[in-house]
């Protein structure tokens, strides 16, 4: 039976095999392992068949897909960043029903140190990172651990490690036997015929791998000239290959390609990631979605999951044992991590579907921290001036009675009961978070709204709205005649060195009483006399919200070219935080929500209000 494609445990995975002490090269810098033998790896959690529980997996060898890893990056315990990075994969083969691979190190300290511990012997195993494509059933008469095949699958990486998964794999010897101690490299054959495990088709087929490797830039003379050779070995090929490699300007060298990213079984870290989008799935399934790895947990308790993560540290846990997982769960920072990385996805998800409407009119600003903060307004860089031939430019300064806005921390929290936390009830997080999305996206509306209404006294000492300003009509209907004035006022205004901006209406901001005159208004009209014709409509974007009071209503020039009012967050964390902790005393989990919000009026200039009054 083919099982699908998308089966979940098609993630990256890892296991190990083992090096090849005996076919270390110190010279070169390389070494001959078998990365893998097609054993048979324990796995527990989601199976390809997206059922759950223990399974064993076996890597078809003969399906393998070697097009990614020649010239892919040996790594030290799966670590995916640039300084794992300890040499690379310099060539692969099928050979004994095994994958082979000969691995290069690099000259860096990193590759120095793995360069060392592996001529020495300290370090002997390898693990294999690969994405399987296809799925198959395997014969097993073992109904609770059944056993998978991969048909086809493709390495993209290799580690070396302390502790490896693979018990059948064998390291390999220059002569072919098992793990030898061996340090000290034994002479490569010059010129003599191909050994009988090594086909003719191997050879060509190993020599058409690496010409067609862009990192190595082999010529084709010299693949040429190897194919052609009777005497040509796959050793003696690599040989070539390295010699050539090595002949090569140092700033011409490209053998390690870029590094795989990749998720591995083996990361307690990455593994706790998958499974707090599984958990945030299961708390809001209409907001968030697994992905194909986090499904792998869907089926999976959050005790069971904290469970799996201890194991997976190398802790000796009763997974079986709730009373026991509970006890242990205010010893590892494992589980509150957890609720909190699920918390915050559905919270986040939610919080971004309330999109409150103050941020189509309102400019987002950065804030480094809670101290009074100063933002830039129109003219306040001084307007450009004529040179004369070798003149001298003379610089302006920034205007000093800049607005100030400060951000505050905004905080809520619920406890989450050991109750809860036995009978796996963690519904009410689900709930919990949703809620202050919506509530802090809420919030945030009600607090910019609110400044907006109160017409907030500026620097100068005079309002927001004000007869000054020139931002300031007199109360009216939303009509044709109104919205010109209104319009008109907000064309006029000037920069603060007295340079007209003419500000064209972007927005127009009304409550629940405004809605129907200001659809209206911005309405399309087939008119069949001109005195009919509508002036505005699809000028302006409407924008209804029940923080308006009354029949007020506003005009806003575009946010990004003359903002009013500005927001933002510290540190440009947008929305609220949750944050976790294990009461020990009580063995509850005490759940914390938080935003670090700013807001502040800065400028009159791209906003114009009026008072309104009811419409006729």
């Amino acid at each position: 039976m083919t099982m699908p494609n998308n089966a979940p445990a098609s993630a990256v995975s890892t296991r190990a095999a083992s090096l090849a002490p005996s076919t270390f090269n110190a010279d070169r810098r390389e070494v001959e392992v078998t990365a893998s033998s097609g054993a048979d790896v324990r796995r527990v959690g989601m199976r390809p068949d997206a059922t759950w529980g223990a399974w064993k997996e076996r890597l078809d060898v003969a399906g393998v897909d070697l097009s990614r890893f020649t010239g892919a990056s040996v790594l030290r315990d799966h670590r995916p960043s640039t300084d794992a990075v300890v040499g690379s994969v310099l060539s692969a083969r099928k050979a004994g029903g095994e994958l082979r691979a000969m691995l290069t190190f690099d000259t860096t300290d990193a590759g120095e140190l793995a360069f060392q511990q592996v001529q020495q012997g300290s370090i002997r195993q390898v693990s294999l990172g690969y994405f399987v494509q296809e799925w198959a059933a395997g014969p097993s008469d073992d109904i609770a651990e059944p056993l998978f095949i991969a048909r086809r699958w493709q390495p993209v990486e290799i580690s070396i490690v302390a502790i490896g998964a693979d018990p059948a794999a064998r390291t390999r010897s220059a002569e072919g036997t098992t793990m030898s101690t061996q340090t000290t490299p034994a002479p490569a054959p010059q010129h003599q015929p191909a050994p009988a495990t090594e086909s003719r088709a191997e050879l060509l087929d190993h020599i058409l791998s690496r010409a067609t490797c862009a990192q190595l830039a082999l010529p084709p003379d010299m693949v040429q000239r190897a194919a052609a050779d009777p005497t040509m070995t796959i050793q003696r090929f690599n040989t070539l290959v390295i010699d050539h490699v090595a002949a090569q300007p140092s700033n011409q060298r490209n053998i390690n390609p870029h590094i795989q990213m990749f998720d591995s079984y083996d990361d307690p870290v990455t593994t706790r990631a998958f499974m707090a989008e599984a958990l945030a799935a299961r708390l809001a399934p209409g907001l968030v979605k697994p992905g194909e790895r986090a499904r792998e947990y869907m089926g999976c308790s959050a005790m069971g999951m904290i469970g799996e993560l201890m194991a997976a540290r190398g802790e000796a846990v009763n997974r079986l044992n709730q009373k026991e997982l509970l006890k242990r769960v205010h010893t590892t920072s494992d589980f509150p991590l957890l609720l909190e990385a699920a918390a915050n996805k559905v919270l986040l998800a939610q919080y971004a579907a309330a999109a409150p409407t103050y941020r189509l009119w309102a400019a987002r600003r950065g804030f480094n921290d809670f101290k009074p903060a100063k933002f830039l307004r129109v003219g306040d860089f001084p307007s450009l001036k004529p040179m004369a031939e070798a003149g001298e430019l003379k610089y302006g300064t920034m205007s000093e009675n800049r607005e100030t806005v400060s951000a505050k921390e905004y905080a809520s929290g619920i406890i989450l009961s050991r109750q809860t936390l036995v009978n796996d009830d963690l519904g009410a997080l689900g709930d919990y978070a949703m809620m202050i999305g919506v509530r802090t996206a809420a919030d945030e509306n009600r607090m910019v709204y609110g400044l907006l209404n109160s017409n907030p006294t500026l620097a100068d000492g005079k309002a927001l709205f004000h007869a000054a300003h020139g931002n300031l009509a007199a109360g009216a209907a939303i009509n044709v005649e109104s919205i010109g004035k209104a319009v008109a006022l907000l064309r006029k205004q000037k920069s603060l060195d007295d340079i007209p901006l003419n500000l064209a209406p972007r927005f127009l901001v009304v409550g629940p009483d405004g809605e129907l005159a200001g659809r209206q208004l911005l309405a399309a009209i087939v008119a069949n006399q001109s005195s009919a014709v509508n002036p505005w409509a699809g000028l302006m974007e409407l924008v209804v919200d029940a923080n308006i009071e009354g029949t007020a209503w506003h005009l806003f020039a575009d946010p990004s070219l003359c903002p009013s009012i500005v927001f933002g967050y510290v540190g440009d964390a947008e929305g609220p935080q949750i944050l976790t902790e294990a009461d020990f005393d009580t063995q509850a989990v005490k759940v914390r929500a938080s935003i670090d919000f700013g807001y502040g009026a800065i400028d009159h200039r791209g906003a114009v209000k009026n008072p309104g009054a009811p419409s006729s």
